[in-house]
């Protein structure tokens, strides 16, 4: 074990220099398969771990009575055994099988599927010894405030980074975004490379939290409002296409009920979406000009990013696009959400179906729950939802970085550059 850590740490710190990544961040960022910003390596501990487990068990669950009762036992070195290892997944497959399948976050009870039935009894021990691994990566990250606060997003989807983006794509900054290694003035403070930790625009600490979301210099100077409006005009887009493939017909299939053991009959889903039904969608964005709200429906002086509104269906629909830091993407859900519900019930009460749909999408590029949701309502689905998500994900990364690159120079000269 010994030796093979030492491969690891060789192994960890190639790869630091390969993406040009911080020498703090740690190498649980590397290899962690349940963290915020997934990647594409394999721990060798893990895999050494897998891999003698599976001897291991070939030996101990062999069909020939001979070999299975010889008690064969695989030389590991003194740190580690792997009969000690298989022993303790064998008692994490116990419990978890007792306890059965739990849900996470909001999602209700049933949501998450219960485990196949065709997992061997092989594959669900060694399953277990890669969640060993993960719980322990997860707890030491979770005691880091710094790189580990993205165990503390909610409602925030998770990234999977495959290998054709990191051959095609500079995810340096994106890594080392997620952690908060990127050099800010308070993190060169913190390495002893840097006098002074504050913001060179208006003087207060300069975090990357303070450089991506917090400068009050830098909202003067409508730099988060730039990046707000790039993400806007590609959920315009979006919207735009879903109004133009919308049906005139808003017929709801019967639900039909199935027997305990039965697949559904083909043709059971149905593609209904709160666009269906009519297709004289007005569309209003808040982005060459004040968006001003149908008078027709309501009065108000609220400012809204995106509104759709169908007089045959007397139905109106508000977006508000918001770029909150990850953390806060639940907050900034509730008070969108509160603040325009007057507005909301002014249109009930006028004879219009009215909702309104918040949407949050990280700083860093990392979209919450609610925007997924919006662009389901609208019928987005599958690949063009995927892509939709894409779209708006790569937008806000982009912009990102150029707002970080751009921190210390004039705003003005600049702006059009980043477009």
């Amino acid at each position: 074990m010994s030796t093979v850590r030492q491969m690891e740490k060789s192994i960890t710190v190639r790869l630091r220099r390969w993406l040009r990544l911080q020498r703090p961040l740690s190498g649980i960022a590397l290899y962690g398969s349940t963290n915020a910003l997934k990647l594409p390596f394999k721990n060798l501990v893990e895999e050494y771990k897998v891999a003698i487990v599976r001897s291991s068990m070939e030996f101990n669950f062999s069909k020939n009575p001979k070999v299975a009762g010889a008690a064969i036992e695989v030389y590991t070195g003194r740190k580690w055994k792997a009969k000690n290892e298989l022993s303790l997944a064998e008692e994490r497959l116990k419990t978890k099988t007792l306890l059965g399948t739990v849900a996470k976050g909001r999602a209700g009870l049933g949501f998450y599927p219960s485990s196949s039935d065709n997992t061997t009894r092989k594959d669900a021990l060694l399953q277990e010894v890669r969640s060993g691994e993960e719980e322990i990566r997860v707890a030491r990250m979770v005691g880091m405030c710094q790189q580990g606060a993205w165990t503390k997003w909610e409602s925030i989807l998770h990234r999977k980074i495959k290998w054709l983006e990191i051959w095609h794509h500079n995810i340096s900054f994106l890594i080392n975004a997620v952690y908060d290694t990127l050099p800010s003035p308070a993190n060169l403070k913190l390495w002893n490379k840097a006098n002074s930790p504050l913001c060179t625009l208006c003087g207060k600490t300069g975090s990357l939290k303070h450089v991506l979301s917090g400068c009050q210099k830098a909202l003067a100077d409508g730099r988060y409002r730039w990046r707000h409006d790039e993400i806007l005009r590609e959920i315009v887009d979006i919207i735009n296409v879903a109004i133009q493939t919308a049906k005139p017909t808003s017929h709801r299939r019967a639900i039909v009920f199935v027997k305990e053991g039965t697949k559904p009959p083909k043709g059971y889903t149905t593609k209904f979406n709160v666009l269906s039904g009519a297709i004289d969608w007005g569309l209003k964005a808040d982005l060459a000009s004040r968006l001003i709200f149908p008078g027709h429906i309501a009065y108000t002086q609220l400012r809204q990013d995106i509104v759709c509104y169908s007089n045959k269906l007397k139905k109106v629909i508000m977006w508000q696009s918001t770029v909150p830091w990850e953390e806060l993407a639940e907050e900034a859900y509730e008070r969108k959400k509160l603040k325009y519900e007057e507005l909301v019930e002014a249109c009930r009460a006028n004879g219009w179906k009215a909702s309104c749909s918040p949407g949050e999408v990280g700083t860093r590029g990392f979209v919450a729950r609610s925007l997924c949701k919006a662009l389901s309502d609208m019928g987005l689905a599958g690949l063009n939802k995927r892509n939709a998500l894409r779209t708006i994900t790569n937008t806000a990364e982009r912009t990102a970085k150029w707002l970080w690159l751009k921190r210390n120079s004039p705003w003005l000269q600049s702006k059009d550059i980043g477009r």
